[in-house]
């Protein structure tokens, strides 16, 4: 038997409505929208309202959006249809690919299905100026931060008096190591070597050696400049040539020398040996004695003149001699 029944164009069960056309309700019979659901509980969240797609074939769950008969985007869940707890976002046309990808770890790939840790990109990140980013460390201090304006700051953690380290390009032992050394406020720079280089606490730094013995800048190894300007606090040695000023006698130089076998004001090779070389001292004292060698010189210029004028006195006189002899022995002759 065959029971025909005409139904009503307007279907209403308890706080359901699905009129032919129009908006739809769900847990109410007045809709505001295409479709509206109301509701305060379920067995699946609780007292959380939401949307429950109860999967009992075994295939996944999915939200699917059409565009003219064209799959555009997919949200869904359990990708392989296999119990799988992940979540996903899938852009079907025009690549196929998966845009966010949440991994039944609790890892999240953008960009990418396979997310290795907490969040893997797969392509470029973007933060626009007038952003702040922060990675942070936790309770340890360690931090990564990018602020707005541009710059870039990394934190190493010295929680626990331990040492803090930043690591660039680390692999296979080819890297750069900053490390700070909380026990000593020493900022070590380690390569594939060994430590490079050291910044100290008070601002002294070292370049091939951990300690730079009090300099501002100490360099085991070579280096190369095209100019260096060396400032010395202390006075320029022109004061050489003011009238007061004391030089040594060729003599008392002579003699110092003997004594001590360097020049006076000039440090042994004993001492350079155990101090090195001031430039900028020993570029004074050079000053200083080429300046005493110029004084030796004129004054040697001088006598040299002397005694140009005495000789040439002496021939002139020499000269008129001659002439009176010879004039005085014409005369003996005519006798």
């Amino acid at each position: 038997m065959v029971v025909l029944l005409a139904l009503p164009a307007c279907l209403a069960y308890g706080q359901n409505s699905f009129p032919a056309t129009g908006n739809a309700g769900v847990g109410t019979t007045s809709p505001n929208a295409p479709l509206q659901i109301n509701g305060n509980s379920n067995g699946f969240t609780g007292s959380r309202n939401s949307i429950a797609l109860n999967n009992v074939t075994g295939a996944s769950n999915e939200i699917t959006f059409v565009h003219n008969g064209t799959v555009k985007w997919e949200l869904g869940s359990d990708i392989n249809s296999n119990g799988g707890n992940n979540f996903y976002l899938y852009k079907a046309t025009p690549s196929g690919s998966f845009p966010f990808f949440v991994a039944e770890n609790g890892n999240v790939g953008i960009g990418t299905q396979q997310p290795g840790q907490k969040l893997d990109v797969s392509g470029s990140i973007r933060i626009p100026i007038g952003s702040s980013t922060i990675f942070d460390g936790g309770a340890d201090g360690s931090s990564i931060r990018q602020d707005n304006g541009g710059s870039f700051n990394m934190n190493a953690s010295t929680s626990g008096g331990g040492n803090g380290n930043i690591v660039l390009n680390a692999a296979s032992g080819r890297g750069l190591y900053l490390n700070f050394s909380s026990g000593t406020n020493t900022f070590f720079c380690n390569g594939a070597s060994g430590i490079t280089g050291v910044i100290q606490s008070n601002g002294n730094m070292g370049i091939g050696t951990t300690d730079p013995r009090g300099y501002k800048l100490a360099v085991a190894g070579s280096a190369i400049a095209e100019s260096v300007t060396v400032k010395l606090q202390s006075q320029w040695p022109d004061y050489v040539f003011k009238p007061a000023y004391a030089l040594r006698s060729i003599d008392q130089t002579a003699s110092y020398i003997k004594s001590n076998g360097h020049l006076p004001d000039m440090p042994s090779a004993e001492e350079i040996k155990e101090k090195g070389v001031d430039v900028g001292e020993m570029l004074k004292l050079q000053t200083k004695k080429i300046e005493e060698l110029t004084l030796y010189l004129i004054d040697n210029a001088k006598r040299d003149q002397q005694k140009q004028n005495l000789l040439f006195k002496q021939q002139r006189q020499i000269l008129k001699m001659k002439k009176e002899l010879t004039a005085l022995k014409s005369k003996i002759t005519k006798l």
